[in-house]
Order: structure tokens, then sequence, then C-alpha cells
């Protein structure tokens, strides 16, 4: 296969492409870079920038003052007219007079002369020189743009001092590396459309955003005033296609831009039409519906695809579209590109073969160029797929999760590249091709399928996704542009338009010069440079403020700032599963209250100096500095709200509530003073002072709007709502319901009739068969122990013998016995004449004892030491200590009935004295309070230790398609839970997402704990599939330590609707019918019957459900006592029950012997005041006796249909039994597997797994 893959790879290298000169003759890239950081600090000490930086640039005198000048056009045209605009436009926006325009050179005068006779032929397209003259400084262009260009470079060089308008004369050549450059995918925004409808005004109020793109040498440009959607150009819609006035604005908008040589180049989907529009139109029933696009496609109808051709280029003419990239369906990553399989007959008729893609794409092509031919509309090709990683092995291998030699990377990889090869031999030599960013060995394997063709790049560093970092305002990626620059004809910058201003300087600077300071090649993490970002913030600055403002301002983007993780933090945190959010929400903040510090610093520079006019910046220095001191005093509320709420949640998990008090009200404090700074801020803007009038601002959907539109009301209620939810969320995440049960459940013990050796390690057998009490909670009922903690309990005729074990290092030598504050085990026995008698064991081995008693009057405890005679011995290890103690019943005044364990740990530095933690809370009272003790119960452990780690999820799945950098996929988000009913270490965890084949799609971490005491929530999952995923299997694996053996512990979930015959193939670990799942039908709960062969492996100690037909109790979804048929397994018994929709019910309970089948068959009938209910296992029928209490009662036949029957668990998932199920019948008609789905019916809250499996002593 790799010969194979070479041999294709050969076959396609048959040219190169010839770039255009980045470095000037026998330079390096890097010596260009360092040229050009040496050309941007010589303008920056001069208070000036020119922005992109001239190749080569060099200042040879003093500066000039303006009556020192002399404006010279030698032959008037259309651009030397604008030349003398850009010149005189600038010396007037400084404050001076507009120079006369000569058409020859003044004698004493310093003269700029502008040459409209294109004379530097040496040069590259765009290219232009200033060369310096005896008379002044000649302005040249290779073309009408290089002078233009030369022009704008010139306009640059001019400032004022305080002496009044100065010009710096130097000399310069340069041109641009990237030939058509664009710095947004498009250029529409919510506030250059306002006055959209008055067209006037409209015109007006773009003029300077295309002026300002023009300034910064930019030559291309996307969609503006009005992008055609939904279903434009489909064949289908009756309307035009484009509002007639828009269309009139776009192309009057597009003819001016055409004078400052700004093209327009869009990309547009060759798709037939759009659900919303055509869904229920008949003619679409027969083509293909994509998923995520919900746009429908074909290559088997060219008579509808040249109707939409005709439509697009009828709209392209009319508002003056240069360039036009077909985009073909996007998705289905390399193992269904362009979702080939699924395409309609009509395509597959004429296109049968798989590997028939190539050619259908041609044939497309050819349709839309023949349609466009004679136009002057250029058309691109954006093939499927469009990333450089398609055509390499490792990135096949990434997509597919796979080592890079795995047989099924070379059969896609080798896919791809035969559809290249075979679509390059289809398409003219001519045609250039549109693809995405990439690395340089990304690059050149896609380029190599097209040799001798051009390309355009579309890479984005801002939009959709997080591939990269979080979406900084300043994104470092845009210094990449090198790494595309050998092979293209256009690269544009996939930015929104939206706000972006500041940004379009760097942009536009790596576009002109791919080598310009800090350049870098593209790479999936750029870290290799942390002196770049620096120098992008301050170039940025410098170039929309100025070099005084600029530099005040620069640390405000320095940092990485991201309005997307300030407002929207949770994508990010999803996209890069995030465990632990505050960290990062933390260093977010930071920054956010760096970038407010020097704004309003360099907003105090302004009021001193007279405002923007002062420094002469103009369009869009002044309004766009106010709208992000409005975005940055927004964002404030909205991250220091977030920020509170996770520092609140950190300390409910610790248990610190006090500490959650506190946060909530300095929170809700600082939040009522930032919004008021809010308040003041923007009331004193005007309209004309802001970009988007804020009064104007009608939605918050997007993010820039939303952070001007902050709502701190919601913020403080929602942190005032955590802080009286804060007890509530402890227990949640913290005490499952079972373990609040278990501290008022009795403590185990056991007798033994061999003798016990006190030695401190507890080592005989009888040890080991009681069993131990492993939950320790503190007074508070808050906090576990956080270290593993364990208290055994046996007895005989006459004594009481007690071990602990308490796992902390550190504690050899440890000679201290304080009453508070030492590491120590207390041991509380009610004792002869009322009162309570307490043990200390420390770890050196002495013990005090102490006796309490509740006084009458004043209820107080008094407390006083008493002799002990008791035996104990203790052992101090490197990473735990122990004891064993041996007491007289004698001693303790009779065998005692209850007792309260109790755990002190000595403190850690900086730590209080007196924790405590117990086999029961004590609230605020005392340990020595008899009432909070437990009783004792006869117990002892199994014959080896139980699988006793669950899983579930606190929420259904959520599927939803997303786009991500090779198409679209689907994100898989879920939020496990895992419950240990006893303490574990080393708990490691992982999620695998499986396709329904089987295959591996993502795998992501959930857990790595060295200790678990009952519960650990772990911050919720989310992986996105490279395709789009209707379904999946998301299997959670957990691995950890009990009773020094290895564990495993598997859960499956089914995401998506999946028939259990599927689910079953995805499990092969697992026994026959061992999984949760519900069949869809409609039957009456008032009479029936359910059959089904059942097999147990043990019995069960709670309750679980193994049928349920009921109608869904969302409110109380573990339980099952309304309108209802059940069966349950308990202990041996299966327990079946009919309750109505009174809570009246019948029951009844067989035994079934634990491994071996039953024949199990349910009948129920309620009519007239009774229910009958017949349980058959094994050919004997069993009825309620007659003389059973509950036929007493009466009861009514009051109930309703479900529309569902659920196995192996209730129908909202909880309680599942995961016994073996086999030919279920319900209603004497068979249940097949076709119409048997995996998981529950009607999962809410949480949901449980639809199959679990427990595995020991497994290696890992």
């Amino acid at each position: 296969m790799l010969q194979k893959a070479k041999f294709v790879l050969r076959a396609c290298a048959l040219a190169g492409l010839m770039a255009l000169p980045a470095t000037g003759r026998g330079e390096t890239p890097q010596q260009a870079s360092e040229r050009l950081m040496t050309n941007y600090r010589a303008m920056v000490t001069r208070n000036i920038l020119v922005s992109p930086i001239p190749k080569h640039l060099n200042f040879y005198q003093a500066p000039l003052k303006l009556e020192q000048l002399a404006l010279v056009v030698l032959k008037t045209t259309e651009y030397t007219d604008i030349a003398v605009d850009e010149l005189n436009s600038r010396i007037a926006e400084l404050g001076g007079g507009r120079l006369a325009v000569n058409s020859k050179a003044v004698p004493g005068k310093y003269n700029l002369i502008v040459d409209p006779e294109f004379s530097v032929r040496k040069l590259p397209a765009q290219g232009y020189q200033l060369i310096r003259e005896k008379t002044g400084v000649r302005l040249v262009g290779a073309d009408r743009m290089g002078l233009l260009y030369a022009a704008v470079t010139a306009r640059g060089l001019f400032c004022k001092n305080k002496d009044g308008v100065i010009y710096h004369a130097a000399e310069v050549t340069d041109w641009p590396d990237i030939v058509n450059r664009r710095v947004n995918g498009g250029e529409r925004t919510y506030y250059r459309e306002l006055y959209r409808e008055d067209s006037k005004r409209f015109f007006e109020a773009s003029v300077p955003w295309v002026k300002n793109l023009f300034r910064y040498k930019v030559n291309s440009m996307g969609h503006h005033t009005y992008t055609p959607f939904q279903d434009c150009f489909s064949p289908f819609r009756q309307e035009p296609d484009v509002p007639e006035k828009y269309l009139k604005l776009i192309g009057e908008l597009n003819k001016y831009a055409d004078r400052f040589g700004i093209k327009r180049s869009v990309t547009m989907s060759i798709q037939l039409g759009k659900l919303a529009q055509n869904g229920k139109n008949p003619a679409v029933k027969d083509l293909t519906l994509i998923p995520w696009h919900d746009a429908y496609f074909s290559w088997g109808h060219p008579e509808l695809q040249t109707i939409a051709a005709q439509k697009m280029l009828n709209w392209a003419k009319a508002a003056g579209i240069n360039r036009i990239t077909l985009h073909p369906v996007d998705g289905g990553s390399v193992i269904d590109p362009e979702l080939w399989s699924t395409r309609d007959a009509a395509s597959k008729k004429m296109y049968p073969q798989d590997s028939d893609r190539a050619k259908a794409d041609a044939a497309q092509l050819d349709l839309y160029r023949k349609v466009f031919a004679g136009s002057g509309v250029e058309l691109v090709l954006c093939p499927y797929p469009y990333f450089g990683s398609h055509a390499t092995r490792e990135g096949v291998a990434e997509i597919l999760s796979l080592k890079p030699n795995s047989p099924l990377v070379d059969k896609y990889w080798n896919s791809i590249l035969q559809w290249g090869c075979k679509l390059n031999g289809l398409i003219p030599a001519d045609t250039v091709i549109s693809l995405r960013e990439g690395t340089a060995t990304e690059l050149k394997a896609f380029t190599s399928m097209f040799p001798g063709h051009k390309f355009k790049f579309y890479f984005e560093t801002s939009v959709f996704r997080f591939l990269h970092d979080d979406h900084p305002l300043l994104s470092p990626y845009v210094t990449a542009v090198t790494t595309m620059q050998p092979y293209a004809a256009e690269v544009g910058r996939a930015n929104g338009a939206q706000y972006y201003e500041p940004f379009i300087p760097a942009t536009a600077e790596y576009l002109w010069n791919v080598h310009a300071p800090h350049y870098t090649e593209w790479e999936k993490k750029l870290s290799d440079d942390p002196r770049r970002l620096p120098f992008l913030s301050e170039y940025t600055c410098t170039a929309t403020w100025g070099a005084e403002i600029g530099k005040i301002v620069a640390p405000a983007f320095s940092s990485g700032l991201s309005f997307q993780y300030l407002i929207r933090p949770e994508e990010v945190d999803r996209a890069w599963n995030v465990k632990d959010a505050l960290p990062l929400c933390e260093q977010a903040r930071q920054k956010l209250h760096t970038a407010i510090k020097v704004f309003d610093a360099a907003q105090k520079k302004l009021d001193a100096e007279g405002g923007f006019e002062h420094y002469a910046l103009g369009y869009p220095a002044k309004p766009v500095f106010n709208q992000y001191r409005v975005m940055l005093y927004g964002c404030r509320i909205f991250v220091d709200g977030r920020y509170a709420r996770l520092r609140m949640m950190k300390a409910i998990q610790a248990g610190k509530m006090k500490e959650v008090t506190a946060i909530a009200e300095d929170a809700v404090a600082s939040l009522r003073k930032s919004a008021s700074e809010f308040e003041q801020l923007t009331r004193k803007f005007k309209a004309d002072d802001l970009l988007m009038p804020l009064d104007r601002i009608t939605t918050t959907a997007y993010l820039f709007e939303q952070a001007m539109r902050p709502d701190v009301n919601q913020e403080i209620r929602s942190i005032q709502s955590l802080e009286k939810q804060k007890q509530k969320l402890f227990t949640e995440t913290n005490l499952p319901l079972w373990l609040q049960k278990s501290f008022k459940s009795p403590l185990p013990c056991s007798r033994t009739s061999e003798p016990i050796k006190v030695d401190g390690e507890a080592t005989e057998a009888a040890w080991k068969k009681a069993l131990p009490v492993e939950h320790f909670i503190d007074n508070s009922g808050c906090r576990l122990s956080r270290v593993p903690v364990s208290v055994r309990v046996l007895y005989d005729n006459d004594h009481l013998y007690v071990s602990g074990t308490a796992e902390r290092s550190g504690l050899q030598g440890c000679q201290e016995t304080k009453t508070c504050g030492s590491e120590c085990f207390q041991l509380f026995f009610p004792a002869k004449d009322g009162m309570t008698r307490q043990v200390m064991v420390f770890p050196n081995g002495k013990i005090l004892s102490h006796a309490g008693k509740t006084m009458p009057e004043s209820q107080k405890i008094s407390i006083t030491a008493v002799p002990i005679t008791a035996e104990c011995k203790t052992f101090v290890g490197t990473t735990q200590w122990s004891f064993e103690l041996k007491l007289s019943f004698a001693e303790l005044g009779g065998k005692p009935e209850t007792a309260l364990f109790a755990y002190e740990m000595a403190p850690e530095k900086g730590e209080t004295a007196g924790i405590y933690f117990a086999t029961s809370p004590a609230g605020n009272g005392s340990f020595f309070n008899a009432k909070n003790y437990r009783k004792f119960a006869e117990k002892t452990a199994e014959a080896e230790s139980q699988g006793c780690v669950s899983v579930y999820l606190s929420q259904p799945v959520e599927l939803k398609d997303a786009l991500h950098a090779s198409g679209t996929g689907t994100m898989i988000a879920f939020k496990p839970v895992i419950e240990c009913t006893r303490p574990v270490k080393s708990l490691q965890a992982y999620a695998e997402v499986l396709d329904l084949n089987g295959s591996l799609l993502k795998k992501s971490a959930v857990a790595n704990e060295a200790f678990v005491s009952a519960m650990h929530v772990p911050t919720g999952v989310s992986v996105l599939t490279d395709t789009i995923q209707k379904a999946a299997v998301i299997k959670i694996t957990v691995q950890y330590q009990l009773d020094g053996k290895d564990c495993i512990a598997t859960a499956y979930f089914p995401a998506g609707k999946i028939r259990a015959e599927e689910f079953r193939k995805l499990c092969p670990e697992l026994a026959d019918g061992t999984f949760a799942a519900w069949h869809p039908r409609r039957i009456d709960l008032k009479q029936g019957s359910v059959a089904f062969k059942m097999r147990y492996t043990r019995p069960e100690a709670r309750s679980k459900a193994v049928f349920h037909a009921a109608t869904v109790n969302r409110r109380y979804p573990e339980t099952a006592n309304n309108n209802s048929i059940q069966a349950f397994l308990y202990g041996q018994y299966l327990s079946v029950t009919t309750w109505n929709r009174q809570f009246a019910r019948r029951s009844l309970m067989v035994r079934l012997s634990p491994d071996r089948w039953h024949d199990v068959r349910i009948e129920w009938n309620a009519e007239r005041g009774k229910c009958d209910l017949a349980v058959t296992v094994n050919g004997t029928k069993h009825e309620i006796p007659e003389s059973d209490p509950q036929l007493k009662k009466s009861i009514a036949d009051d109930f309703t249909e479900t529309d569902f029957i659920q196995f192996n668990a209730l129908n909202t998932g909880y309680l599942p039994a995961y016994v073996q199920l086999k030919e279920l019948i319900v209603n004497d008609a068979a249940i097949t597997a076709q119409n048997l789905y995996a998981g529950c019916a009607a999962p809410c809250n949480a949901v449980y797994p639809a199959a679990f499996r427990f595995y020991q002593d497994h290696l890992f």
C-alpha cells in the first residue's frame, strides 16, 4: 500500500510553481525579517508607521516642513487624482493646507513627483518605489496599483510636531509577497448597515472602511451589504435572488472599490436549495439532503445545476463580483468525502462507481465554467477535502485515531490521493484551487495532487473552532502566511469583520510581507516565540491608535485577551475538554483587568492632550477605541460573575460553606460597582463616538454585542442562588443518597472464636472477615475524610476488639498525645450510669480515656479523665498507621449496643486544630452525646471484593452537528459521575466513543484521582467526531484499586437511538441480554401479560428493576408507584407490583434461584374494584393468597396507557438490574430484535448505563 501511495504522489508531481520574491536576492527569510524589523523601528522612532512595512526603507535627510514641499503630477489621470487626494487628505488631517498640484518640478522645493508611466518594470505586480532625486522624490509603480500604493506609503511619511506638518524623506522599494490579499471573510457588520435603507447615507458611511482597506494595501474583499443565502440561486426559487435595492447598493459600492483596486472574492455553495425553503417541495425529494447544512445537492441533475449556475452568474454580474469559489458538499472527512455514499439515485445512475467522484466533481466545474464563459467572473474550485492533512498518511491517521501503519490508514489515504490525481487530469490547467491552512508538509502533499495549478488559501484563526487557541482578539496565526506563500495566488483570512478594525493592519502586514517580524511556519500550536504576541500587539495598537496611545494600550492584547473566553467560555472548555475551569477563568480575568487599566490610562492621556484630534487619527481610531472600552467594561461583569461562581463551586465541593458566603457577598458588591462604572462610561458617548451606537443594538446573539449588553442582575441572581443552594449542591457532588442513609445504618461487627493477638497489624483471618467501616464524615455532615480511614470490629464473650487504619505519611516518631490537635482515633461507647466512654488511640501506642456525662440543668457535657486497662498496640509505617485495641466488656459496663468512631487528623501547615471525621455527624453537638451513635449489627465481609464502582451520567447525552477543521462532525457531550460504595485508590477513567460498527471515533480522559471516598464528579466530557454521527456508543472504563486488587468497571451508554441488536454487538464481553432496553409499544396498563426468560448471577442487596411499564415520573424518576406494572429483583426474590393512579397496589413475591434460567410470565387484570395478579415461574403459577391483607382493600381500575415498555431498568433509566433476559413476549406477541432499543425510554436527571461490567484482578 505504501509503494502504491508513493507512486500516486510521483504521478501527480509533474510541475512546480514559481513564487514571487519574498526576500531580496541572496537574502535568507530571517535576514529579511530582521530588515523589516529595522524598518519598523526606524518609522516608530519618528512617530510614523507605514503599514505594511516597506521592504526597503532609507530615511536620508532631516524632516521637511510643509512649506518646503511641492506636489508635482507629470500627467493627470484618474489614478493620479487618487494619489494626489491621498497625499493632500493626510496633510489636511494633520492640520496643514493642501498642496497645489504642479505639472513640473518647482525649483527650490522638495518635490513629491507623481509619475504615471509605470516605469518600474523590474518589480512584481503592485510593486512601487519612492526614488530619491535631486529635486525631491519620485513616486513610481510597476502598474496602476503600484503607483497608488506608492502614494499610500508617502501619505504615511507625513506627521506633525510642535512646528506643524512635516514629511520624512525616504527611499522605498516595496512589493507584495501575496498577489491577492483579503483580511476578512466578508465585510458585513451591523454598524455599517445601519443606514442600508438610505442609499446616499449608506454610501457615504461605507467610504471610510473601503479606504481603510486600501490604505493597508488590501486588494480583495468578500460579501458586504447583503449576502445571498438560504435558497438563493435555487432552481426552485421564484423570487429575486437578491432584493433589487440591495443589489444596486452592492454594485455602486463595488464600482467605488474598483477605483482602489479592491476586487470581490466570495465563496458560494453549489447547493440546489435549502430544507427550510424547499423541504415541502416534491421536486427535492429525490435530491440528497446534507445534514448540518440542511441543503440539497446532486451530481445527477445538470439541468437543475445549470439554472442555479445561471442565477449565480446573473447576481455576480449585477453586483460586480470578480471571483467566486465554488464550494462542494461539506462533510464526510476521509471516510466518506462529500458524503458520496449517500448521493441521490440520479447521481448514482450517472456515476455508479465509488471511484467516479472525481469525474462528478469535474463535471460540475465544467458546467459552471460553460455558464460563466466570457463573463469576466473567475471561478475557483474548492474540492473536498480541502485540507492538506488529508493528503498525508499522518493526517489521515490522526483523523481516524489510528496508528500511521494501520491498513485502514493506507486505504483512506490512497483513496484521497487517487481522487486528487484523477480530478487533476479532468479539470483545466488554469483552474485555481482553494484549500485551507496547514503545515508545510501538508500543503506540499495537497498541492502535489494538482501540479501546475494556482491556489487560493482560506485560513481561519478566530472563527468557529478552537483548534489552536481560545480565539484571542489578536491571533498569532496571522504570522504563518509564509507557509502558504510558495503556492498562493490569493490568501484570505476568515475573520468576521465585526469590530475587527484594529486587527486589519497585522493581517495585512503578513499578507504583504510573509517574513515580517516574528513570522513563523504554520503549526498546530504556536509557542516557539514568546516575543511574537507582544510585537503584534505593539504593531496593531500603533497602526490603529498611533505611537503614543498605541504604546499605552498594547498590553491589552499582548496577553492573548479573548472575548470568546470571557463571555462564552463553555464553548472553549467543551472543545478543549477542560477539567478545571477556574485557573483558565482566573487567567482570563487578569488579562481583562489589565486591558481595562491600560485603556483607562490611554483615555486619561487623550483627555489631557485634546483627544484623537490632537494626534490626527482619523477613522477608525476614535470609534473603535470607545467601542472596545465599552466591551471591556461589559466583559468585566460577565467574567467576574463566572469567576465568583467557579470559586464558590470549588468551596462548595470542599464543604467550606463560610467561604462560599463570603465570596458571594464580595462578588455581589463588586458587580454592582462594575455595573455603575459601565453605566457612567456608556452615558457619555454620543452616536458618532462609536462604531455601533448602543441604543441600536437589537440582539445579543453575537459575541461583541453581548459584551455591550451585560446583565448584572442576572449575574447577581445566579450568585445568590448558588449561595442558597450550597448545601444541596455539596450533597449532590459529594454525598450520594445511599451514603447519607448509611450514616444512620448499623455499624458492622462480627463474632470471632479464634484468639486475637493485639500487635497493631490485625492480620488474623477473623479481621479479614470483618466488614470495614470506611466512610467518615465531619461534624457538619458536609465533608468526607480526604484520606483513607477504616475501622473493623470483632467481639467474643468477654471482649470488644477494634482495629483501625489511617493512610497518612510522616507520622513515624510522632509522640503527640494532646486531647485536641493530635493525630488519633477516638472510640465512643455508652457506659454504665448514663456515662459515655471515650478511648483515644495515638500513633505512638498511648491511649487516653475520658468519661462524659450530660448535666441535667445545663445540658452541657461534663468530661473527666478516667483510668483504662485496655490493651493497645500501634504500627506506624511510611504511608499509614494502624492500631489494634482490646477492651473488656466489664470495663464498659457490658457489651455496648451502639458506638461512634472518630478520626482526628493532625492539622497540616496553616490548618487549625480539631479536624474530625466520624462514623456519623454530630452536628454542632458533642461526640459524647450518645444520640448520634449507630447500633451494632452482625455483618461479615463477602469472600471476595465485589465491584463497588458505578458510573452514570448527570444528564442525557447531547449530540449536535458541528463544524471542524475537515468539514462537519458531531459534538458529543456528556457529564459522567463515578460513585464508589467503598473508598477506592488510584482511580483512572477514560471514555471511548464508538460508531455503530465498533470503530473508535474519539477517546478522552475522564478522571485521574489518587483516592475517591464515595463520589467523583468530573468536569463534563465533549468530543468532536470527524464525521456526522446520528448515534454512537459511549464506553466509560474505570480502573481502580480495592483491597489491594486491580479492578475495572466498564459502562456502556447509547448516544442517540440504537437498536438493541446493534448495541449488543458493541459490547462483546457482556452476557446476552444483560443490558437495559426498551420497546416502543402502546399498551393498556389495566390488563396484559409479559413473559421472558431470566437469569441472574447473585442476589441484589437493593431492589433493581427487571421490567417496567408505566407513565414517566420525571419528578421522582427513581420511583414507580403510580400507574405502573413492574418487576423488581430484591435478594433472591422477584417482586411484581401493579400500581393504579391513586397509589393503590397489588404485589406478589416469588423466589428465584441464582445462576439458572427461569421462565417467567406475569399477568394482571384490573376491573370492578379489584386487580388480579399472577406470576408463573417455570410452570408453577403464583397468585396473591386470599388471606393476604392487601386484598381486604379494593383497588380502583384507574389505569391509563403507556407508549413503551422498559426492560432491565425503570423507564427513566433508574435502578438498572442488568440481569440476563431473552425471548421477550408482551400480550402474547414476541418482541423482535428490530423493535428493541438500547438504554431507557425516557432518561431524565441521571442517565444510567445500558450495560455495566465489572472485572477483578485485571491486568491494566
